[in-house]
This record gives structure tokens, C-alpha cells and sequence, in this order.
């Protein structure tokens, strides 16, 4: 599949919005927010920042080898849909998971190390929208699960027309970051 014509860069997001957040900022977040989330001895709180970072670097690998530093147009998105697409069912997905970049043991003996699936993530994002309005969570926690949030939407775009419904093997995941730079000409 041969990419088409790159867009203008200024159809591209560098920011998130909602939460005033410039993209680059935001792939360091969670893990930085780790401690903080410890801190509060709340597991739940802990798993959502830890596969918040997971989400992250998840898509990261899809756009490496470069830093993330703006999610793709709406035209490029549906290009890397058409290519993840194309390559159709894959067994070994079913056993795929992501991981943060970082790992550390929660106290509810949850390890990082076994990652999330999509399933899970969306499960995490369930329970950071259950969490959002209580009083007392600190603004780098619910910037957490704002990040999660954008990131779980932008992998929908990436994966569509299903959406994000399961993780790429490390080869298929290799695979679409060439296409990106193929396509984006880096």
C-alpha cells in the first residue's frame, strides 16, 4: 500500500487541549506521576497511571524510531488504519500486552511487567472516569487519566474501523512505524 501525499503538518495535534497539555509533556507524564500515585497507597490510582504509561509508549512504538511529537492528521491516521488492517488476523496478538517503559510492583502485588491488554485498558479508563470527580485527587492524577483518555481515542483512529480491540505483536508493531516514516518521508 503506497502512502498517499503527506498532509499539512498543521492538520496535525501537538497539544492536548482539555487539559492544556503540549504532547511531548505528556508522554513523560505518567511516569512521572508514578510516585505521586504510590504515594496515595491507592492500587487502583496506581494501575490507571501505570497503563496509562503503557497506552503511551504503546503508541509510541507505533510511530518510532522518532520521539512522538504530534499524532498523525485525520488523512494520515486512516492510512495507518488501512495498513493495520491489511494485516489481517494474527493469532499471536490474543498473548500481546504493553507495558510502561518503566516497571514497578504495586502493593496489591499487580506487576507492571504483565502489562495491559486493550481490554484492560479500556477497563482502566472506565475506572478513571468513575474516579474523575472525586475531591481530594491531586490535578496530575486526573491529568493522567485525561491522558489515557486521548491516547485510547487516537489508537481507535489508528486501529479503525474496530478500533483499538487488541495489541500488535512487536514485529507488527515494527511494521507500522516504518510505514509511518515511510509515509511522513522521515
Amino acid at each position: 500500500m503506497a502512502p498517499m501525499t503527506q498532509p499539512n503538518t498543521t492538520d496535525r495535534q501537538t497539544r492536548i487541549d482539555s487539559i492544556g497539555m503540549d504532547l511531548v509533556v505528556a508522554l513523560d507524564y505518567p511516569h512521572d506521576t508514578l510516585d505521586e500515585a504510590i504515594e496515595t497507597g491507592d492500587d487502583q490510582l496506581v494501575a490507571i497511571v501505570q497503563c496509562t504509561e503503557a497506552v503511551v509508549f504503546y503508541t509510541e512504538e507505533l510511530h518510532a524510531p522518532s520521539r512522538l511529537q504530534q499524532f498523525l492528521s485525520p488523512a494520515e491516521s486512516g492510512q495507518v488504519a488501512a495498513y493495520i488492517a491489511s494485516l489481517g488476523e494474527n493469532p499471536a496478538r490474543s498473548e500481546q500486552w504493553m507495558e510502561p517503559r518503566h516497571g514497578y510492583i504495586t502493593r496489591g502485588g499487580r506487576k507492571a511487567a504483565a502489562g495491559w491488554n486493550a481490554e484492560q485498558a479500556r477497563a482502566a479508563l472506565q475506572a478513571a472516569d468513575e474516579r474523575a470527580a472525586e475531591s481530594g485527587l491531586s490535578e496530575n492524577i486526573t491529568d493522567c487519566f485525561e491522558i489515557l483518555r486521548v491516547f485510547l481515542g487516537y489508537l481507535d483512529l489508528l486501529h479503525a474501523p474496530t478500533g483499538f480491540t487488541e495489541v500488535l505483536t512487536p514485529a507488527e508493531r515494527t511494521e507500522v512505524a516504518a510505514f509511518v516514516t515511510d509515509m511522513l518521508g522521515s
